[in-house]
């Protein structure tokens, strides 16, 4: 039995260099690799090593050497190579915290990866610890998944990792972000299809309760700014009212209710982002000031059957959270191909539940 020589191990970093570079979208297809100096150097290897690498990628139609030029990739090649893809999820909080549309997210991408050579590992990004350990596994992932990651938020040496990769998915469009491609719900466009739904309906006047993460996260604002538009367009009158995501079952947001019912006592229904916080402010109502069955409805976007499914006087705006996964697993996968996509954001049209 032959001996592993201190020179294999050598031109083998070569080979598993440029092979996680090609995965990562560092080389991408059809573009020209560095010199082999240059590789020498970065590896700190002999020109020899370099040259008995780029041998064996050749011979297996990574690299595609071309005569008197230099080499070039061959992203499709790997197609047909049989190794296990490490994904990490990089999530906003830890895992039994995690928002639940990302949680149905997270769960739906992960049944899909099961039918592929793909792992999904989790990981939560809450504190600087976390981060710091993130950076210490970096290059132990073949690509990520974000999960409502801001770049203002990340520290500087992250984010330049993370944007140097073609292969780091967002999930959410909430605002700025590290990755390089974007897959998410169009939240613009469920606050206009739910404005509308409301002015068919016929209710007489809503109250648009904005989320006091509204200047955090602009998705809320998109929305926001969708359901606005699509009642404006109609001529629905509406009224804004701030928050509501705290206690809504406390007796100082009953007062306010009822403040606001003074004012405006023809409210008959109530809007907020979140699902769970809509119905709790309908029940506020009524409580508050109490009518026949089903004279308040509520209205959200989160979509969630365990929020929405028992709620009679809910309607809401559903992510298609199965097509989302399968997306980000197909996108992910033609990643790892080399094939890329045209725009740096898709947008997946949201599905209306209406009430019952």
């Amino acid at each position: 039995m032959a001996s592993i020589t201190q020179s294999d191990l050598k031109y083998d970093a070569v080979i598993n260099h440029l092979i996680r570079g090609i995965r990562l979208g560092l080389y991408p297809d059809q573009s020209k690799i560095p010199s082999e100096r240059v590789l020498a150097d970065e590896l700190g290897v002999s020109v020899t090593s370099v040259r008995e690498g780029l041998k064996q990628l050749c011979d297996r139609n990574i690299i595609l050497k071309q005569q008197g030029r230099r080499s070039v990739v061959n992203a499709a090649a790997l197609r047909g190579e049989r190794r296990p893809l490490h994904i990490g999820w990089i999530g906003r909080s830890a895992f039994e915290q995690m928002n639940p549309v990302y949680f149905e997210t997270y769960s739906r991408t992960l049944s899909h990866l099961l039918r592929t050579d793909c792992h999904l590992s989790f990981l939560p990004f809450r504190m600087e610890r976390d981060e710091l350990n993130i950076l210490r596994m970096f290059d132990s992932f073949d690509g990520f998944l974000l999960a409502g990651i801001r770049t203002q938020y990340v520290r500087a040496e992250l984010a330049t990792r993370l944007q140097a990769l073609r292969n780091v998915i967002e999930i959410d469009d909430i605002g700025s972000s590290p990755a390089a491609f974007t897959i998410c719900t169009n939240g613009y466009q469920g606050g206009v299809m739910m404005g509308e739904y409301l002015a068919a309906e016929q209710r007489r006047c809503p109250v648009l309760f904005l989320s006091n993460a509204a200047d955090f996260y602009p998705a809320f604002n998109m929305r926001n700014r969708g359901i606005i538009d699509g009642l404006s367009a109609r001529r629905v009158p509406f009224v804004l009212a701030p928050g509501g995501d705290g206690a809504v079952d406390s007796p100082e947001f009953s007062g306010q209710v009822a403040e606001l019912l003074k004012k405006y006592p023809q409210i008959d229904t109530i809007w907020h982002p979140q699902d769970s916080v809509a119905i709790a402010i309908r029940k506020t109502f009524e409580e508050v000031a109490p009518r026949s069955p089903g004279y308040y409805r509520s209205c959200g976007v989160d979509g969630l059957p365990e929020t929405t499914e028992n709620e009679p006087y809910h309607a809401s705006i559903a992510h298609p959270f199965d097509e989302l996964a399968r997306l980000c697993v197909e996108t992910m996968l033609n990643f790892f191909s080399g094939n890329y996509p045209d725009e740096p954001i898709y947008k997946i049209s949201p599905v209306l539940i209406p009430w019952r």
